[in-house]
C-alpha cells in the first residue's frame, strides 16, 4: 500500500508537517552536473572508465528527461518531534 511522506511523518508522531517542492533546484543541480562532467569527459573517463561514466551520464540524462516530463520530482519536508 502506498502512502504519503506527509502520512507517515504524522504516524510517527511529528507535527508541524510543511513540504517544500525542489525540483527546480534538482533539475538545475542534475543539468551543471550533465554540463560539467561533458565539459571534462576524457578525464572522467580515465579514472572511472568508459562503462561507468556512460551508465552515471546516461542515468542523470534520464532524470532530467523524467523531471522535464513531470514524472520526477523532488521535495523536502519538514516537521517538529513534540
Amino acid at each position: 500500500m502506498r502512502t504519503s511522506y506527509r502520512s507517515m511523518l504524522a504516524t510517527a508522531g511529528f507535527v508541524d508537517i510543511g513540504a517544500e517542492d525542489r525540483t527546480a533546484e534538482y533539475r538545475a543541480t542534475q543539468a551543471a552536473w550533465i554540463e560539467a562532467v561533458g565539459r571534462r569527459s576524457d578525464a572522467i573517463r580515465e579514472i572511472m572508465g568508459d562503462q561507468d561514466y556512460e551508465e552515471r551520464v546516461d542515468s542523470r540524462t534520464r532524470a532530467l528527461a523524467a523531471i522535464d516530463a513531470g514524472l520526477l520530482s523532488r521535495f523536502m519536508y519538514r516537521a517538529t518531534r513534540p
